[in-house]
C-alpha cells in the first residue's frame, strides 16, 4: 500500500479513537475496503460522527475517485 496519501509511516499512530491509537496502515486498509464497496456511485455523502469514520470515508472516496459531499449537518432539510 502507498502511505504517501497519509504522510505517515505504516505503523505510526495517525489518530486516537476510544483511547486506542490507530495507525496509518489500519486507516488505509479500512479505506481501501470501503472504496471497493462504493462501486460506481455518483458521489459520497459523509455523515461521520467521529474523526476516525470521517477520515476513512474521505480517504475511501479519494481512492475510489468519487465526488465527496460534506453537508453542514445531518438534518433532513439539509439532506434534501
Amino acid at each position: 500500500m502507498n502511505f504517501k496519501l497519509l504522510g505517515r509511516a505504516p505503523n505510526e499512530p495517525l489518530l486516537y479513537h476510544n483511547g486506542q491509537s490507530i495507525c496509518a496502515a489500519q486507516v488505509l486498509a479500512c479505506s481501501v475496503l470501503l472504496a471497493k464497496q462504493l462501486g460506481e456511485c455518483d458521489g459520497v455523502i459523509i455523515l461521520a460522527e467521529n474523526r476516525l469514520d470521517f477520515i476513512i470515508g474521505f480517504l475511501a472516496a479519494l481512492i475510489a475517485k468519487q465526488t465527496t459531499i460534506l453537508p453542514a449537518n445531518n438534518k433532513l432539510e439539509t439532506m434534501a
